[in-house]
């Protein structure tokens, strides 16, 4: 599913760049604020995955056309993804600011974040993959409230100076596999009644009138 969604996730955030931009999924390096030979890009960095909410249901009994249970569907999982976007200007002019990378950079970002505000989820003509065949709308958030970690936790850990960056949510969901071992079907069921033999503290008692013990019915 994450490798459909950075997929999806690019063609959504190359409706919003400038034509030539270049979008990579890798971590931030700081190598990269020194590579003129290399032209504007947008880095989109995978770095926290964990479940959106429980599941509302235990799933349920699929059925054919003639009624017969198929299989057991599980409930879907929704995942919360966080990207850290950030842009990179390299050695070419962004849009109008030729001269400033940092404002080229800016420029960048302010796409994105005008882009991501104007819709609510991944246009479904972006999807990929399973992402495509679930059928299930894939929110996005950008620079929102609730985000993973704040950047300025996560650059001393990329050893990357602190720069600008939108952080990007997106909830994804997982459809599981329909599960079709299923217990066999009951076919017909079975009633037997047992005549209870008397006991010998039952034999020093009065007699009383013979009888039927009842008996559980039980299925097969």
């Amino acid at each position: 599913m994450l490798g459909d969604l950075d997929l999806s996730v690019a063609a959504f955030l190359s409706r919003l760049l400038p034509a030539g931009t270049a979008i990579q999924f890798g971590a931030p390096d700081a190598s990269w604020a020194a590579a003129p030979s290399r032209g504007p890009r947008l880095d989109a960095f995978l770095y926290d995955v964990r479940e959106a909410q429980p599941p509302a249901s235990d799933g349920v009994l699929t059925r054919d056309e003639n009624g017969h249970a198929v299989g057991w569907q599980p409930p879907v999982r929704r995942y919360r993804v966080s990207y850290l976007i950030t842009a990179w200007a390299g050695g070419g002019p962004v849009a109008s600011v030729p001269t400033d990378p940092a404002l080229g950079e800016h420029e960048l970002l302010g796409s994105v974040l005008a882009g991501c505000a104007t819709v609510a989820a991944i246009p479904p003509d972006c999807l990929h993959g399973t992402l495509a065949e679930a059928g299930e709308p894939v929110p996005l958030v950008c620079a929102g409230t609730d985000r993973a970690a704040d950047a300025a936790q996560l650059w001393p850990r990329l050893g990357v100076p602190a720069r600008t960056a939108l952080d990007l949510r997106v909830v994804a969901p997982v459809v599981p596999p329909l599960l079709t071992e299923l217990a066999p079907a009951v076919r017909g069921l079975e009633v037997g009644v047992q005549r209870k033999p008397p006991s010998a503290q039952a034999e020093a008692r009065p007699a009383r009138a013979e009888g039927w013990e009842r008996r559980h019915i039980t299925e097969g």
